[in-house]
């Protein structure tokens, strides 16, 4: 019997083997490397698109936010807005009540003294006291040709026990004064 000696052809299969099996594996690799990449490069892309989804509802949101800032001050302005009309239209109603005022001091006759004004918001009572009817009359008249005044009427009339004459006159309003108040 002859011996054969097959040790180095079972290392060469081996090797041969080995090798075949390292090329598998490294082709292996090289496909899941190749197969990752885009689901890795996927995986990014979704990353961003999250964090870009965020960033838009955080941008919205604040949106949002300085939207019911701005109705806010919006509101403000209109009630500022609103405070200063009204502000403006007491200040006129004063200036007209005022330049009334004087007036009604140049329409008293030398002999005729107020004792009181009563201002409802439609009407003006007079109240004083006067020498004669016909200085009463006169003023009655010219309180009647006034801006704020409409119609003027004589209240009771009475004397007092110096002989001077107590009145009570009572004037109507105009109606675009009698709204400002």
């Amino acid at each position: 019997m002859v011996w054969v000696n097959l040790l180095p052809w079972r290392a060469e299969r081996l090797k041969s083997q080995g090798q075949r099996w390292l090329l598998a594996i490294v082709g292996l690799m090289l496909m899941l490397l190749t197969a990752s990449v885009p689901l890795r490069g996927q995986q990014m892309v979704n990353q961003q698109s999250v964090k870009l989804i965020e960033q838009l509802k955080q941008a919205q949101q604040s949106a949002k936010q300085r939207l019911k800032q701005l109705t806010s001050l919006e509101t403000e302005r209109e009630a500022l807005r609103h405070s200063a009309a009204n502000q403006l239209r007491r200040r006129e109603t004063l200036k007209r009540w005022s330049l009334f005022l004087h007036n009604l001091t140049e329409a008293m006759p030398d002999t005729l003294w107020l004792t009181g004004l009563t201002k409802s918001q439609q009407s003006l009572t007079v109240s004083g006291i006067c020498q004669c009817i016909s200085d009463l009359d006169a003023f009655r008249q010219r309180l009647q040709e006034m801006a704020l005044i409409g119609q003027v009427k004589i209240g009771p009339l009475s004397r007092s026990k110096e002989g001077q004459m107590l009145f009570h006159l009572l004037a109507s309003l105009t109606l675009e004064n009698s709204a400002d108040e």
